[in-house]
């Protein structure tokens, strides 16, 4: 989950509460059961079939922002223009943004959706948010003990390895250290303190490149680093360092990252020695642990080195990047055949189950060996792997704007959400243990969606130069984006429920484009012509017809609407006991509705300075607990009924065809 790291600066009211916990996005269930539309690919409409049954045109519609939007062109830096040189919604981002409408509305699954890794994490001395049996987990694997020093003292990892991490022709290896150089505690490492570091090292260190190392991680200008040096020791303990050829050992001088404290004393000031390389002793790392510290590494590079700029905070990101050429110390642990690594002892370790694990069983049948579960998106929208393949019906321009370019430059710190945030992410009950990603039965709880605003989120006054984004937004109520859809080979229902995607009523509106957390690129789209080819006029033999089209009035617009929503109506999902319909697409309804938007300081952020993340012990609440007003939304009594029955509740979902700007 991203979150403030300092007091919001926030110019719309929006209040701080010790006890908050929110966020300006929140989740829409997954349904248990599944829409399945067809039985497998044959029998899916051939695109090149001509029936009365089917059918082919085009939907007009407009796009009026009702919030200042911005949706980035090549450069990331201005507004996407069209090939005509017009500002415009990409055909490919209003495509995305329908598919998830009609992945929602549809009930489809979403099992060869998730992107499906194990997630990797790190529990920190301390932590209040982390769950005991989390934090438990994580010390008995690196074997986490407290040691006395003088008047404090340090926190341990027995059973921690350091050795050397190379790219081979095959994949990575660990290379071990001289076995015969171990400290007092048995580690194949040496531990040093900084302040007494300056006594066994006269000289100033440099790095590969010549530059002097800051080596005192309470220092302001302290990036991580590893420097070879040469050392000497006495007994199990190193007395000298220095440049390399200086003394009688070698190895290389590691500084994992500064771990800062309120108080000066209590500020991490731990540097490690990793004797020389040891190419007798090889440990294989798996691809998929290298392939989930990849992503691990993609989701928080932009947050490492928040504090540096230009040169400094590339420093800090390629300290903690996988090795191309290069050698890098790393430390490891090998536990029950899986092979944890990273550039300091306290490593981010995977969990047990991954992403997947936690979906429905309804869900759960993917594409990767088989045929997927033909769902109203997949047969719509296309579908390919290995086996089986579809092409799209439905088709999207770019929608060209119509108005005056006024624009409005907000500054944001910009993140992602992030599924490590297990309290969110993850079904929890009221009471009891918080569950994570290691315990068996978890739910994740579906669709990420981020809140409506009436008015964006005013630039942030405390977000830096080089931790934020400025984002020239075209200003709303100064014209509208125009586009079309075509389809081709639509069953009545597929296109009601397209046109459902498209427009759900008067009330309700999405959002699309960057800055949707703060309010921006809330949009209201309205179907201003349905359009489609009548076969029988077409295809007569006993006249030439040169207008073939039929066009559809709005009552006939709301019939395929109805066609598809008898079909949901009579969806196990949507019935209960007693056979009266239940509230369909509940939390996709209320978050979407612009008569229930939630009051402003509910949908913030949570602050890392006021420790309100740190302080957490309730679950995000549910949807329309958020929106309810006489409901404070920090208590974990929103959540009283989360259980399978009220939500599987969002998440990580990969991106199909172009990103979205």
């Amino acid at each position: 989950m991203m979150y403030n790291n300092k007091k919001p600066a926030y110019s719309t009211g929006e209040k701080q509460n010790p006890k908050y916990v929110g966020a300006p996005y929140n989740f829409v269930k997954l349904p248990e059961k599944v829409i399945t539309k067809y039985d497998s690919s044959d029998s899916m409409p051939a695109h090149n079939l001509i029936s009365d049954e089917l059918l082919s045109g085009e939907i007009e519609y407009t796009v009026t922002p009702e919030t200042d939007i911005f949706i980035g062109g090549a450069d990331g830096k201005s507004f996407y223009r069209s090939d005509s040189g017009r500002l415009a919604i990409p055909g490919s981002s209003f495509r995305g943004l329908m598919r998830n409408n009609v992945q929602i509305l549809g009930q489809c699954s979403i099992g060869d959706d998730v992107d499906d890794y194990r997630l990797m994490y790190r529990v920190v001395a301390g932590s209040k948010n982390s769950s005991g049996k989390l934090k438990k987990h994580y010390e008995n694997i690196l074997g986490v003990k407290s040691k006395p020093i003088k008047s404090s003292s340090v926190s341990i990892c027995e059973n921690v390895k350091a050795g050397y991490l190379c790219k081979e022709a095959d994949g990575y290896v660990i290379y071990g250290t001289d076995n015969s150089q171990k400290d007092a505690d048995n580690r194949n490492y040496y531990y040093i303190r900084c302040d007494n570091l300056k006594k066994f090292c006269p000289d100033e260190l440099k790095d590969s490149r010549g530059n002097t190392i800051i080596t005192d991680v309470s220092t302001p200008g302290y990036i991580p680093f590893s420097a070879e040096i040469s050392y000497n020791t006495e007994g199990n303990k190193v007395v000298t360092v220095g440049k390399p050829g200086v003394y009688s050992k070698k190895g290389f001088l590691v500084g994992s990252g500064p771990m800062k404290n309120k108080d000066p004393q209590k500020t991490k000031k731990a540097l490690y020695i990793v004797p020389e390389i040891n190419m007798d002793i090889a440990v294989n790392v798996d691809k998929k642990s290298i392939e989930s510290f990849k992503r691990d590494y993609e989701m928080k590079k932009n947050t490492l080195g928040a504090t540096c700029k230009g040169a400094d905070k590339e420093k800090f990101k390629e300290y903690f990047k996988l090795p191309e050429k290069e050698m890098k110390p790393v430390f490891y642990i090998e536990y029950h055949g899986v092979v944890y690594f990273g550039f300091t002892p306290y490593l981010r370790i995977f969990y047990t189950h991954s992403i997947a694990d936690g979906l429905p069983e309804g869900h759960k049948k993917t594409g990767k060996d088989e045929e997927p579960l033909w769902d109203y998106a997949k047969s719509m929208f296309g579908f390919s792997n290995q086996k089986v393949s579809y092409k799209s019906r439905v088709y999207f321009t770019d929608a060209e704007y119509e108005g005056t370019e006024n624009t409005k430059n907000y500054k944001y710190v910009l993140g992602e959400p992030k599924p490590s945030s297990y309290h969110d992410y993850i079904v929890q009950k009221t009471e009891g243990e918080i569950k994570t990603y290691n315990d068996d039965g978890f739910m994740i709880r579906g669709y990420k969606q981020y809140w409506l605003r009436d008015t964006p989120v005013q630039s942030e006054d405390n977000a830096g130069d080089n931790v934020s984004s400025t984002i020239p937004a075209l200003c709303s109520n100064k014209g509208v984006f125009k586009g079309k859809i075509r389809f081709k080979n639509l069953y009545p229902d597929e296109l009601g429920l397209l046109l459902c995607a498209a427009d759900m009523g008067e009330n309700y509106s999405y959002n699309i484009g960057k800055g949707k957390p703060y309010g921006l690129g809330r949009i209201k789209v309205n179907i201003t012509s349905l359009k489609t080819f009548d076969n029988s006029r077409m295809y007569s033999t006993d006249s030439f017809c040169f207008d073939p089209v039929k066009t559809h009035t709005a009552e006939e617009i709301s019939e395929y609407k109805n066609k598809f929503e008898k079909i949901l109506d009579a969806s196990d999902e949507n019935v209960n006991v007693k056979g009266k319909n239940k509230k369909k697409n509940a939390d996709f309804r209320v978050m979407k509705d612009t008569t229930k938007l939630p009051p402003v300081e509910k949908i913030r952020y949570m602050d890392i300075g006021n420790k309100e993340y740190q302080n957490r012990e309730a679950p995000l609440p549910l949807p329309a607990a958020v929106v309810r007003s006489d409901t404070d939304n920090s208590s974990a009594s929103d959540n009283k009924d989360n259980g399978q029955n009220n939500m599987f509740g969002n998440f990580v979902i990969k991106t199909r065809g172009k990103k979205q700007r």
